[in-house]
């Protein structure tokens, strides 16, 4: 993150109770002998560990929102290299990557943990991802930004699926980045907002290159990277999920818990983005090409993705199955009850 989202930590170290490895980009002005005061609420033990932000990894930078720095420094913030430098200090069995201003609900980490009991195969495969599905508040509770904390806005950012519920209602939270339609679509949000808690949804196509969720990802050495050639705004996290498909990973829809984005400012670096977008600047073309190239090695290298992109037909077998699933059910005698051992099994074939 950079240093002017650091105030949210506070806030997340509240709804998370496990292990947080915070990679931060700091101005080369003042990161020498610097240290990051973690607040209380993240200081607190866990699992009789001390202290669950254990470390913290701090690249020295040109601050693109310096007035003085320019279009092209802009671009180069090292996104994907603090994902990186975070994923690579890891020490559980899996990661969840997200940004500072992603914040995770409250039962999030316990969810995880119910689904990795209910489905062990599918949930522990070295090659399966979970994808959170991700939530945005529609306006800020924050009268001001640019690093300045926010008090008392805890109450304001839904904490269980309830709350999320009732936020959406009052038509104060939506999907997060709904402009941008394909980047989220496969999770398909209706039918999660209807899902029983003990869904666990495999997704069997994406509907688009373009998907960009955020993931629980195995800790382990078939897990790739993120590509740090990629800097700044543009494809840095879609390349990431592409390359986890063509690598041979499977997905699956956590149901009941997620994140949910706080909303800010535009930095400086994103509006300058956005205006070469709307002009069709060279950078935003070059940008399209080194996708397009990395799309090309991506697909020299792998045979082909478990996960195939959908078709009409993949898509009419998806509702086919679900209209077969809905007739089981009002077959299914009452009181027959919820069959885990049936359901372990299934996940076998995963």
């Amino acid at each position: 993150c950079s240093f002017n989202r650091l105030w949210m930590l506070r806030h997340i170290c509240t709804r998370w109770p496990g292990d947080i490895m915070l990679a931060v980009m700091l101005d080369l002005k003042v990161w020498k002998g610097f240290q990051i005061p973690l607040p209380k609420e993240c200081r607190n033990t866990f699992n009789g560990k001390a202290g669950r932000v254990r470390s913290v990894t701090l690249l020295p930078y040109l601050n693109p929102e310096d007035d003085k720095s320019t279009t092209q420094q802009a671009q180069f913030y090292p996104v994907n290299a603090l994902r990186n430098y975070a994923l690579c200090n890891v020490t559980t069995s899996h990661i969840f990557y997200t940004d500072m201003d992603l914040w995770p609900s409250g039962n999030l980490y316990d969810r995880l943990h119910l689904t990795k009991d209910m489905y062990p195969n599918r949930f522990r495969h070295p090659k399966h991802a979970t994808v959170i599905p991700a939530f945005t508040l529609i306006s800020s509770p924050c009268k001001t930004d640019r690093g300045v904390p926010c008090e008392n806005v805890d109450k304001s950012v839904p904490r269980n699926f309830e709350d999320l519920k009732s936020c959406v209602i009052k038509k104060h939270c939506h999907v997060f980045d709904r402009s941008n339609y394909e980047g989220h679509a496969t999770t398909d949000y209706r039918n999660w907002v209807f899902s029983k808690q003990k869904t666990f949804r495999l997704l069997t196509c994406i509907r688009s290159n373009r998907y960009e969720p955020y993931l629980v990802l195995p800790a382990s050495p078939s897990t790739p990277l993120f590509d740090e050639t990629f800097t700044g705004y543009g494809k840095n996290k879609i390349q990431h999920v592409v390359h986890l498909r063509l690598a041979g990973f499977q997905f699956s829809v956590l149901s009941y818990a997620y994140v949910i984005h706080f909303p800010h400012a535009k930095s400086k670096a994103r509006l300058k983005w956005d205006y070469r977008r709307r002009n069709n600047n060279e950078a935003v073309n070059e940008v399209d090409i080194q996708y397009q190239a990395f799309l090309s090695w991506l697909k020299d290298t792998y045979k082909g993705p478990k996960t195939p992109i959908c078709t009409k037909e993949l898509l009419e077998k998806q509702r086919k199955s679900k209209s077969d699933g809905k007739n089981k059910k009002k077959t299914k005698k009452k009181g027959s009850g919820h069959n885990y051992s049936n359901e372990r099994s299934n996940d076998n074939s995963t």
